[in-house]
């Protein structure tokens, strides 16, 4: 059974909402990542969860920053 966990990125960028789907897609790819989502109230957070054992934390910081998005983990 995989083990999952979650990580919560802030995105520095101010980004509407088609930029912000994009994204969650473009993480939602990642082998190994479950769901990655931003926060309906705070557009700025964005929620992954995602098996370590798979993927690292590092991996989904850099497949936010190649798609040129300033982000950082908050958790």
């Amino acid at each position: 059974m995989p083990h999952a966990t979650g990580l919560v990125m802030h995105i520095s960028d101010n980004l509407d909402s088609g930029h912000r789907r994009k994204l969650e897609n473009s993480i939602q790819l990642q082998s190994g990542v479950s769901s990655a989502l931003f926060n309906q109230d705070r557009p700025h957070l964005m929620v992954v969860n995602y098996d370590p054992n798979q993927i690292s934390s590092r991996q989904i910081l850099a497949e936010l920053s190649s798609n040129r998005v300033h982000a950082s983990r908050i958790s």
